[in-house]
């Protein structure tokens, strides 16, 4: 697989390009720059993010995790330059967004809806890789 896999049509002009190629201020942010994907279909690899701390008191804050990591981990480059190895080259990996929360003040059901979200990417034989949210959601 090469990075041709990633590319990406415009939505305006119909041109492709490969958005890991493109300056690291432009485009929506995602994980380490990973294509966002509206599917599980196809993916080895799904990166989530869950903006959630309800279950911590005075240390509020984790909720922003996934939003920040993905705007710094846009410094992160496509070949692992110790290993030699290019990760995109081995495995689909994308972006598929955030757990999404229908209470911002219910723990317990944010627990249930993210246990669902992930029995979804289980489901898929998806391996999920998590970033955000507090101790409480493991």
């Amino acid at each position: 697989m090469s990075n041709k896999t990633y590319n990406k049509e415009s939505a305006v002009g119909n041109e492709t390009y490969d958005p890991m190629q493109e300056p690291r201020f432009s485009e929506i942010a995602t994980f380490m720059r990973a294509p966002l994907a509206d599917s599980l279909d196809d993916l080895d690899i799904a990166l989530i993010g869950v903006p959630t701390d309800l279950g911590v008191t005075n240390r509020a804050g984790a909720r922003h995790g996934p939003r920040e990591i993905r705007n710094a981990s846009s410094l992160v480059r496509t070949r692992n330059l110790a290993m030699g190895i290019n990760p995109y080259d081995l495995c689909r990996i994308a972006d598929v967004g955030d757990v999404r929360f229908t209470s911002r003040y219910d723990l317990d059901r944010q627990v249930d809806e993210i246990e669902t979200f992930f029995r979804h990417v289980h489901d898929a034989k998806v391996l999920p890789v998590t970033a955000g949210g507090d101790h409480s959601i493991t």
